[in-house]
């Protein structure tokens, strides 16, 4: 908010002492943990030192107004809600409640040594209150909450430590399994461990908890462990692949947890832990490439289908692979069926077992799935069937001969698994590429995805990418954000002409696209562009649009979501020197992605620009 006009400031450059970080460099860090936006970016600019960050009132629940550092001037605490509504059951011990958290906030501060004693204070006081409501109230479970906190916090106060170790974390049904609950003090006041409870999930693996009593006394730096050994169910359901359970209930729910119940000067305390374990089947079948498309052109031609095997189970295991198409499956042809086996001895063990798919001559435009069979027996001898599918989409697609392109990667493999499946010699480039390699020799360069974020290689020597351009080459280069490119953040200039971005985008998929230059070689050459390469698209068309273009550019299409303005800065294309240069922020590599049938066909094109008549 603008200072001037803002009701609150808040210090957000005051150092935590106790995080050894200012509150804004923690915020920048969980800000941070939104991995896919490049958010760290935000969190390396933070400075430490005075800051103040302001906010004005909106809106108010109950008409109060607020001035200075406190944002929550008027509202109710837990403690004055609880007094509200539980004063006819538990008014002495709310009041009694609300100085015990002063209390042990300022003991944290000011004396933490003492701090065990006043949680444990704190801790009987919630438990007090607790067994005065019924447990239908409408604060119960923020009771039981705040007990748990206080518990967890006691717990690490006393330097309990409570951990489930498994024997192996990818189980197969009817697998004996091993679980070590390991208890450990560290502090220096003496436990007493009661008991230790493995607990699966009763509503997926129809077990029942395991309780082992032990009665130890642990002093400080004293560890033991105690085993469990339970049997994984024959019939407990597979939880992965993830992509099918994603969204299940269990999914979010531990399959094991354990609960260690010990005493310590005479409260009861619970320390709960979990693990991460999944059910898998006796082998795992992954299909290299899942997906993929195939030149209209290739018909005739084998295409290569790796499978990955991997053995889960504790023991040898062998079986049979089969492949092919889908369609004459019906038909009991087995003609097109490709047979191999395997022999994996011990667990974890992988093998990729190739096959060259044919691509048969009658095949026209469209999409043509696979399948790939494996059949094997459990570890208590049931027979298994194991299936994954896969899927070829034939593409009229025309591509130039002899093409070599250069890539600058940035973050994945897309455009070089698209390139690949379009049978054009494609190598990244490295830093010695970049300093000092012959540019020349490639028809084309393409700059990834944000490559000015992610390659300080590609900053330091793109003086060289666009001398490459000056003496012929065709450079094609990836949408980029505004914080990356804009002279603004303190960029310099990366394309050979003025080029500002903006926030500008297009989010609908299918937002009609309207060619302005239709006789460019563009959409011309090698493949004739039309409405149809714009349709089947996903999830957007393009961001980060530039808004701002020297004369020397030339924008090639038009768009624009439902009541906006159309864009003219999502394909611009520039002669300079004796070669072109082309700017796109389009989400090609969303399309290439999800076999697009356009995404490929301008791919093609736009590669092929240096050759063009």
């Amino acid at each position: 908010s603008d200072p001037a006009t803002a009701d609150v400031a808040l210090p957000t450059g005051d150092y935590d002492l106790i995080r050894g970080e200012s509150y804004a460099e923690t915020a920048a860090r969980a800000l941070s943990q939104h991995r896919s936006q490049g958010m760290e970016i935000f969190a390396r600019k933070i400075k430490r030192g005075p800051r103040l960050t302001y906010y004005k009132l909106i809106k108010s629940a109950n008409d109060e107004t607020v001035k200075g550092n406190d944002l929550f001037k008027g509202l109710p605490d837990l403690f004055q809600q609880l007094k509200t509504s539980l004063s006819k059951f538990a008014s002495d011990e709310i009041e009694k409640l609300a100085a015990a958290r002063k209390h042990s906030i300022r003991t944290f501060y000011e004396s933490p040594q003492r701090l065990k004693t006043a949680l444990k204070s704190e801790l009987n006081l919630w438990r007090s209150v607790k067994n005065k409501i019924e447990p239908t109230s409408l604060f119960y479970p923020r009771i039981l909450r705040e007990e748990k906190k206080v518990e967890n916090a006691l717990q690490h106060t006393l330097g309990v430590d409570f951990k489930l170790v498994l024997d192996d974390t990818q189980v197969v049904q009817g697998q004996k399994l091993t679980a070590d609950a390991v208890f450990f003090n560290g502090g220096q006041e003496t436990v007493n461990l009661k008991s230790i409870r493995l607990i699966p999930r009763k509503d997926w693996l129809h077990l029942e908890d395991q309780f082992q009593y032990v009665n130890m006394t642990f002093t400080y730096n004293q560890q033991d462990t105690i085993r469990f050994e339970p049997t994984i169910p024959s019939n407990a359901p597979w939880t992965v692949p993830k992509t099918e359970v994603f969204y299940q209930s269990y999914q979010w729910q531990p399959l094991f947890s354990a609960e260690a119940e010990y005493d310590f000067a005479g409260v009861l305390l619970h320390a709960p832990t979990s693990v991460d374990l999944d059910i898998v089947p006796e082998i795992d079948l992954q299909l290299k490439p899942e997906h993929s498309i195939v030149p209209l052109s290739f018909r005739g031609w084998n295409k290569e289908i790796v499978v990955h095997v991997v053995n889960h189970t504790p023991r040898s295991i062998s079986g049979e692979i089969t492949l092919q198409w889908v369609k004459s499956l019906s038909s009991n042809d087995s003609s097109n069926r490709l047979r191999q086996s395997f022999l994996l001895n011990r667990e974890d063990e992988a093998t990729a077992v190739k096959f060259s798919l044919k691509i048969p001559e009658d095949f026209k435009s469209g999409d043509y799935p696979f399948q790939v069979q494996s059949r094997v027996r459990s570890v208590s001898g049931r027979p298994i069937t194991l299936v994954r599918k896969g899927l070829v989409r034939l593409i009229d697609v025309k591509v130039v001969p002899d093409l070599k392109v250069g890539i600058v990667q940035s973050y994945d493999n897309t455009l070089v698994n698209a390139l690949t499946q379009l049978g054009v010699e494609t190598h990244l480039l490295s830093s010695e590429d970049l300093r000092w390699g012959d540019l020349s020799q490639y028809d084309t360069i393409i700059l990834d995805i944000r490559a000015y974020l992610v390659r300080e290689d590609l900053r330091q020597n793109n003086s060289r990418i666009l001398e490459y351009v000056r003496q012929g080459g065709n450079l094609l280069v990836m949408y980029h954000k505004v914080y990356e490119w804009n002279p603004e953040y303190g960029n310099p200039s990366w394309a050979p002409f003025r080029l500002i971005l903006t926030h500008n985008r297009v989010t609908r998929e299918d937002a009609p696209v309207r060619i302005l230059q239709p006789e460019h070689p563009l959409f011309n050459f090698p493949n004739k562009i039309t409405k149809r390469d714009w349709q089947g698209w996903i999830q957007e068309r393009g961001l980060y649009f530039p808004g701002e273009w020297d004369a020397h550019y030339t924008p090639l299409l038009a768009m624009s979501d439902p009541g906006e303005l159309p864009l003219k800065g999502s394909l611009l294309v520039a002669h300079y020197g004796k070669g072109t240069y082309i700017y796109t922020s389009l989400v090609w590599y969303r399309q290439l992605r999800a076999l697009v049938p356009g995404s490929y066909r301008m791919l093609a094109n736009m590669i092929s620009l240096g050759k063009a008549p």
